[in-house]
């Protein structure tokens, strides 16, 4: 399926994509005046919001082909999160290039971040990347099956990646993660059993929960 036929495509479901072009490599200028490298389309880049996304989502597998969700990150701009959604059609050779959702959910007030809808029930393979990125970054994702921390430990205040974490005690990993630390100190029955109450004490979202808000104009430049 070529760019324009998947660019034509989202725009019949109200979206704006836009074609994204590489230059031809390998190709010598022997001076300045020479003409540039020929372009030519290798993806398309195409923002949504959360309440577009899971129909967006099924759009681009059922409809256009897009089997995997290569990956899933997420950067922090100061008053709102940016979330990447790389989708790819393996093998297809007119499209070696991602279908990039770009989603931007304002922070908001919650400790954890902002509310987005979870790829998992249309992308399986989102789950432990949710996880990830609700870990370092502080991104709720309703809908995941088991949405709690998988890099870092029962207990870790934060998310590690935010512009606005606070580093913690160095020392307080081992005996939260149950390791032998430095002092070859293990986790007490006592600390263990605080440790498992906080892995069961992941908010609940319900499934009607009010997703984030697309961050105004002034917030949303590059």
């Amino acid at each position: 399926m070529t760019p324009q036929a998947v660019a034509a495509a989202l725009r019949r479901h109200g979206l704006q994509p836009e074609i994204e072009e590489d230059l031809e490599r390998g190709r010598l200028r022997r001076d300045a005046a020479a003409e540039p490298p020929p372009s030519h389309p290798v993806g398309l880049r195409c923002a949504v919001s959360a309440e577009q996304l899971p129909a967006v989502l099924r759009t681009a597998r059922d409809e256009l082909g897009f089997s995997l969700l290569s990956s899933l990150t997420a950067t922090d701009e100061g008053d709102h999160l940016r979330l990447l959604y790389h989708l790819v059609r393996p093998g297809d050779p007119e499209l070696p290039g991602f279908l990039l959702l770009v989603l931007r959910a304002v922070r908001g007030d919650h400790p954890d971040g902002p509310l987005v809808p979870s790829a998992v029930a249309v992308y399986p393979g989102s789950n432990l990347q949710e996880r990830e990125v609700f870990d370092l970054m502080g991104v709720r994702f309703r809908g995941h099956p088991q949405l709690t921390r998988v890099l870092t430990w029962p207990g870790f205040r934060g998310h590690p990646l935010r512009k606005d974490y606070e580093q913690i005690d160095e020392e307080i990993p081992w005996r939260l993660a149950g390791l032998r630390g430095p002092d070859g100190a293990l986790l007490g029955e006592e600390e263990a059993r605080a440790a498992d109450q906080d892995a069961a004490a992941w908010e609940v979202i319900a499934g009607d929960a009010t997703l984030a808000a697309q961050p105004g104009p002034a917030e949303d430049q590059p």
